[in-house]
């Protein structure tokens, strides 16, 4: 990417952030879709990670709250050269090391461990709209504060995994204090 597309890329997340979300769920969803998209532009994953699917980035739901089909309009867009293909996990713990980024729902908060002690160190990239996903060892955390939303990195838990977050968007983002950093998922 361009450093002229990568600004153009940061000042369109930061509208998108700034803009007030709609009180619907629906939009709220919408915004969750865009956001999980415009991240995507600033991860790398490490060398090696797409050789089983070179053209297909595989974007992963689990969970079932209403409104979370907006996600799949993500379905059939370019990330990073990439077409996205979506999958709907049911035992995110068997399968969801097949995925390069995992949406996980906060209808999941119960199993949250489990999902996330399976992908600890795969280089899968973790977001979830579940209060604390980030500081309980996610990677992004989306949270609706006053109309908006907003997300936290937990920079520790993607390093653990071998993704890079870009600095762009470490800049705009609260940071998770992950005391888990060295010491495993």
């Amino acid at each position: 990417m361009t450093a002229a597309g990568r600004t153009l890329g940061i000042a369109s997340l930061c509208a998108l952030l700034l803009v007030r979300a709609a009180s619907t769920d629906a939009a709220a969803y919408e915004s969750e879709a865009a956001l999980i998209f415009k991240i995507g532009k600033f991860v790398s994953w490490p060398a090696g990670t797409f050789a089983n699917s070179r053209t297909t980035l595989r974007l992963c739901i689990v969970g079932t709250d209403a409104g979370a089909e907006d996600v799949d309009s993500l379905a059939g867009q370019k990330l990073q050269e990439k077409v996205i293909s979506i999958a709907r996990l049911s035992i995110p713990e068997q399968s969801a090391s097949e995925c390069h980024i995992v949406f996980i729902r906060k209808s999941e908060r119960d199993r949250l461990p489990a999902i996330l002690g399976a992908l600890a160190r795969s280089p899968v990239l973790t977001i979830s709209d579940i209060e604390g996903f980030a500081a309980e060892g996610g990677m992004i955390g989306f949270t609706a504060t006053d109309g908006r939303i907003h997300f936290e990195i937990n920079a520790a838990a993607s390093k653990r995994a071998g993704l890079t977050i870009g600095a762009q968007l470490l800049q705009i983002a609260a940071l998770s204090g992950d005391e888990r950093a060295d010491s495993g998922p």
